[in-house]
């Protein structure tokens, strides 16, 4: 972008200072007329434009700058940054190519990014070619115009550091046209990592790492009319200063195996560091170890035909000469986020289309009155229909509401009824002589299922045993599973301790979940059936003995007195028998009283 060799003001800031240079265009370099770098109040915030604006104007001010055509530049952190590459051509058909490819590759919509590029050489219509594209967003953009105004400047363009670094190296490093260069801008909490291959910024970190900025040992003095900076003292070597030093070794070392991740091959020629921190020096020698390659620091002496030491007061000034450097270049190889390429004649080419775009749109929208007529027309109707159907069966809706309450309780009733006399009769039936086992207690409860995942109760019995034999309670555990019983558990037999004074050696138990109603009924059925035989087969005078009543002891759940029986009918009894010298009782006896509480038994 020309400008005529008019004066001009470059500008760059970092939280720490603020770097203006003023120059004035030569052909294809630049003269130097004044550079000054003056430290940020710790009250100006870097991104308030109001109050760094005004910081700003006052510094111009005092520096007696007369100049009011700016640039500034837009620091890595802002930027996505992307290479492209593009087909032969012509330079006008160039910015739309862009805009279509990089679209599908922002973080965030285009439309809320200033997006521009920069050719890697000179344009060939004939020829591929090799773009950079940078994409800022539009809010950041403001922010550079606010401060412009606030200082009373006129910006004329806002370029990208990382570019304006570039320019400035490859003006004072003759061999970096041919050179894998590695670029390393030090900042106080931003450090820009740049690879330069071939002269073209190939690659671009902002890495994290907080610098300490060593004001104590930098004395302001005058070397030059035309430069005001404070005086650049490399830092001693220190533990200090080596911790720094180490973590953006690291952030180094990390930014260029990311570029080799895309070029194996690639290995650094030579290194440049530029910066005002102090660490430069130091960080250089690192460097060069690490990487086995030449490391200088950023020293314009050529280009501004500078002493070695006035040129080592403007090591922090790469961005801003880069920036100066890059004002007389063309567009295609330049960055401008004030104004940048937008595709050319669009309303050239929209007039040309304009019969063609009028007849289109009526054949649209006649296609979009029928489809709309018979595809959005017609269920439209439908659904206001139905709402209409709806609005009208809301009254039954209550009604409806209660009814599914209504059934929801039954269906709980009903998975929640208890039927365990009918199993109490099934295992007095099934359960065996008294001579093998008795039941000393007998426990029902009523639960929720675990396994089940809606509002579902089972059964569950625990039934407590004494037996004459080990391995009895293993015989009553198959016969409760071909009962229907479910989860059957047998505990274990423990030996009943103390004087004998029964058959029974061994006391255990058994917990499952009762069978299905349906089974215990087709049970039941079966017994009755046997037990009509067996009444045909007896005599109509057997008699069945009634046992007397034993007092109860109340328990939390329904229980059991000692059970014993048979398969036959057979006698009751609520005790288990005593037997004296350990011989078996004279007779089977079936416990089948049921303990319950007082009340309850009155109920």
């Amino acid at each position: 972008m020309a400008f005529g060799g008019k004066r001009l003001l470059t500008v760059d800031w970092d939280t720490q200072d603020l770097r203006m240079a003023l120059v004035q265009p030569r052909g294809t370099g630049i003269e130097l007329l004044k550079a000054v770098s003056v430290p940020v109040p710790k009250d100006v915030a870097s991104d308030d434009p109001e109050r760094f604006g005004a910081f700003l104007r006052e510094a111009i001010r005092q520096s007696r700058i007369g100049n009011k055509h700016a640039v500034f530049c837009v620091p890595r952190e802002q930027v996505v940054l992307n290479t492209i590459n593009l087909p032969p051509s012509p330079a006008d058909d160039l910015p739309a190519i862009v805009l279509n490819q990089i679209a599908r590759e922002l973080p965030f919509s285009s439309d809320q990014a200033v997006i521009d590029f920069a050719l890697s050489t000179d344009h060939d219509p004939k020829d591929p070619a090799t773009a950079l594209v940078a994409a800022v967003r539009v809010d950041d953009i403001d922010f550079y115009r606010k401060v412009a105004t606030e200082a009373g400047l006129s910006l004329t363009r806002i370029g990208l550091r990382p570019y304006a670094n570039r320019l400035a190296v490859m003006a004072c490093v003759n061999e970096a046209a041919d050179q894998t260069v590695l670029v390393v801008e030090s900042g106080p909490h931003h450090t820009e990592i740049d690879v330069l291959r071939g002269g073209a910024l190939v690659f671009s970190r902002s890495a994290t790492a907080t610098m300490p900025v060593l004001r104590e040992e930098r004395v302001d003095r005058a070397q030059d009319s035309r430069i005001t900076t404070p005086g650049v003292l490399d830092a001693r070597e220190s533990e200090h200063t080596r911790e720094a030093i180490s973590r953006l070794m690291v952030e180094i070392i990390r930014s260029f195996e990311a570029y080799r991740a895309t070029d194996t091959t690639a290995s650094v020629d030579h290194i440049v560091v530029s910066g005002a921190t102090g660490l430069e020096a130091e960080l250089a020698q690192s460097l060069a170890a690490r990487f086995a390659a030449r490391a200088e620091l950023f020293a314009p002496d050529k280009i501004l035909d500078l002493s070695a030491s006035r040129a080592k007061e403007l090591r922090g000034f790469s961005a801003v000469l880069g920036l100066a450097l890059g004002q007389e270049r063309a567009p295609l190889v330049s960055f401008d986020f004030l104004s940048p390429k937008k595709p050319i004649s669009r309303r050239t080419v929209r007039m040309r289309k304009v019969p063609r775009v009028a007849l289109t749109a009526a054949f649209l929208v006649a296609a979009i009155g029928v489809t709309y007529y018979k595809f959005v027309h017609v269920p439209i109707a439908a659904a206001d229909a139905m709402r209409l159907e709806v609005v009208a069966l809301q009254p039954d809706k209550k009604r409806v509401t209660g009814f599914k309450e209504l059934l929801e309780n039954v269906e709980d009733w009903r998975s929640s009824e208890q039927y365990w006399p009918e199993v109490l009769a099934t295992l007095t039936q099934e359960f065996p002589t008294s001579d093998v086992a008795q039941v000393t207690r007998i426990s029902f409860d009523t639960v929720k299922d675990t396994k089940s995942k809606g509002k579902k109760y089972v059964a569950q019995m625990d039934m407590r045993l004494r037996t004459a034999e080990l391995g009895v309670v293993n015989d009553i555990t198959e016969k409760l599973r071909t009962l229907g019983f479910e989860d059957v558990i047998p505990d274990s037999e423990s030996p009943i301790g103390g004087r004998r004074t029964s058959i029974y050696r061994f006391e255990t138990g058994v917990r499952a979940r009762l069978p299905k109603r349906k089974h215990v009924k087709v049970v039941k059925e079966a017994t009755e059936e046997e037990d009509t035989k067996a009444d045909a087969e007896n005599s109509a005078e057997a008699k069945i003995e009634t046992p007397e009543p034993v007092a109860a002891t109340p328990d939390a759940s329904t229980e059991t007195a000692p059970m014993t029986g048979n398969k036959s009918n057979e006698r009751s009894a609520v005790e288990p028998p005593v037997i004296e010298n350990e011989t078996a009782p004279a007779n089977d006896a079936v416990s089948s009283a049921v303990t319950t509480s007082e009340e309850g038994a009155e109920s």
